[in-house]
């Protein structure tokens, strides 16, 4: 049931400004996103693609604050606050179920960098989930099998270097495995890349030492 419109004051329209502020006063999403719950005040700024250690209750009565950007975090915060009063929302806010709401019930503009952030969190989880999942009822034959493969190609097509530290294929980067993955709509964390294709080297060593000779 979406909200009464005589709850608010008028918060921003999906027409009106993306972020607001000086660089500082930025979020970073990549840490909030990771965050077990939001407050009413965090997510209210988060919403806006701001910094809840900046822009918050007590920075309402500063006279430094844009105007404009105060009118739409009060009528942010008072939507959220009423959303938890009804129910729609946890007083501990969960953020994937907040920017649902946001998107779903109300006609708010949220941050493409948090939506990104949450979402890409969220992905991570399931499929780290799925993983476990999968490994408990594959056999070690089936395993072998599967860890063989993964390092094969991550060696011939991605330049993966068994032993080395640091390696570009397991990164973030372009070209990388998660890279491609993610292109193909399936994404897959870089520590779980580089867990299995450790594992792989442990199993059967490097094969660029030992290259068979036919």
């Amino acid at each position: 049931m979406p909200m009464h419109p005589d709850s608010k004051p008028s918060p921003q329209s999906k027409e009106e400004i993306d972020s607001h502020g000086a660089p500082e006063a930025q979020a970073d999403f990549g840490l909030w996103s990771k965050m077990p719950y939001w407050t009413v005040d965090e997510a209210s700024a988060l919403l806006l693609g701001e910094n809840p250690d900046v822009l918050n209750d007590s920075s309402l009565n500063e006279s430094n604050q844009d105007r404009d950007l105060l009118r739409i975090y009060r009528g942010v915060r008072v939507l959220t606050s009423r959303a938890v009063e009804m129910g729609y929302l946890d007083k501990r806010i969960d953020p994937h179920k907040f920017i649902e709401w946001a998107r779903d019930r109300t006609q708010l503009r949220v941050s493409k960098e948090l939506i990104t952030a949450v979402e890409k969190l969220e992905n991570n989880t399931k499929t780290d989930e799925i993983t476990e999942s999968v490994e408990q009822t594959l056999t070690d034959s089936e395993r072998t099998s599967l860890l063989k493969l993964a390092l094969g190609m991550a060696i011939k097509r991605y330049g993966y270097d068994p032993g080395k530290q640091k390696n570009d294929a397991t990164g973030n980067n372009r070209d990388s495995i998660v890279s491609d993955l993610a292109q193909l709509g399936l994404d897959l964390n870089s520590d779980t890349v580089r867990k299995y294709l450790k594992e792989a080297e442990q199993r059967f060593g490097d094969p660029l030492k030992n290259p068979r000779k036919d």
